[in-house]
Parts: C-alpha cells; sequence; structure tokens
C-alpha cells in the first residue's frame, strides 16, 4: 500500500509494511481506502451502464464479444457481474437456437423444392446435387440436408435411394494354384 500512496518520495521515510502506514497515519489510510471503495463502487456502475447500453445497440452478442468490446476476460464478468453474464449468455443461446431452428425451417423449404424440380429433370437428388442449391440461409449440415433429402422422397412418394453394393473383395485361396486377382 505504501507503494501506491507515494511515500517513498519522502526519502529516509519509508513504509514496507501497511501496519507501520496505518500506525503512523490512521486517518489519512482510513481516507484513502474509503476513497478506493467509493471509485470502485462508481466504476462498477459505469461499467454496468455502458454494458447495458452496449447490449441495447447491438443484437444479441456474446459474452467474447461483451468483453473484447470493453476489453476485459469472462472470468472478470462472471466474477463482477454474474446477473449480467447470465443474462447475456441466457440471451445468446436463445437467439442462437432460434437462429438454428429458422435456417433448419429454409433448408426443409428448398429442399422440397429442390427434389421435384431435380426428379422432373431424371436426375436423382442426391446429396451432391441438392448441396448446390441450397441457399446460403439455410442450414448445412449434412445429416440435416441427408434427412430433409429423405423427407422429401417419402412426401413425394419416391423410394428411397439404396446404396450402391460394393465390390467384393476375393480372398485369396492359399492352397490354389491360380493367381490372385483384385476385383
Amino acid at each position: 500500500m505504501s507503494s501506491r500512496t507515494g511515500c517513498s518520495q519522502y526519502g529516509s521515510i519509508s513504509f514496507t509494511r501497511e501496519t507501520v502506514f496505518r500506525n503512523r497515519f490512521r486517518d489519512l489510510c482510513d481516507a484513502i481506502l474509503t476513497r478506493r471503495k467509493t471509485w470502485e463502487a462508481e466504476n462498477r456502475e459505469r461499467i454496468q451502464a455502458d454494458i447495458k447500453k452496449f447490449l441495447r445497440e447491438t443484437e444479441t452478442p456474446s459474452v467474447a464479444t461483451v468483453c473484447r468490446r470493453f476489453g476485459f476476460s469472462e472470468s472478470y464478468l462472471l466474477e463482477r457481474f454474474p446477473d449480467m453474464y447470465r443474462e447475456i449468455t441466457r440471451a445468446y443461446v436463445s437467439d442462437f437456437r432460434a437462429r438454428c431452428a429458422k435456417r433448419r425451417d429454409i433448408l426443409q423449404q428448398e429442399v422440397l423444392q429442390i427434389v421435384p424440380q431435380l426428379m422432373r429433370q431424371g436426375n436423382a437428388p442426391t446429396m451432391k446435387r441438392v448441396l448446390p442449391l441450397l441457399s446460403n440461409d439455410s442450414a448445412k449440415d449434412w445429416t440435416l440436408i441427408r434427412g430433409a433429402i429423405k423427407e422429401a422422397r417419402r412426401r413425394l412418394g419416391c423410394p428411397s435411394l439404396a446404396p450402391f453394393p460394393r465390390a467384393r473383395r476375393r480372398v485369396p485361396d492359399l492352397k490354389s494354384s491360380e493367381p490372385y486377382h483384385r476385383i
């Protein structure tokens, strides 16, 4: 504490321990501590007000975005403003889930339009043919796309695409004299 108060400027008077400083200058030490607590409370309120203003101006930011904007770590936000941290997280997760659901819906609608179009052209609606025709707004998850294609084919009453049979590998017979050829 003495190094923060600038007591080293008095030359031979140096206070290496807070207790020495407190014993000699009790009133000054109490005033400094009171001022520090007041400043911390004001600073906390100011930061909280700035964060709330940023949240109103920005469309559902993540905790990382808020922390980057104000220059502190996520652990600082969690430790100093736990309610605000939970509020930001809850809003972001909710918004993220809503965006994912919207993208899945867009995917379903687009695939329901693309599959009949491909079938009219005489092409089987495969992943390779459907994927380039999807817009940027739809979900791009392979499992979702594959499921949407299957659902569209089911609704249209088309049989599902059976996978091509794989070539069976011939196992060499060690007793036979004929040469081994891979198929």
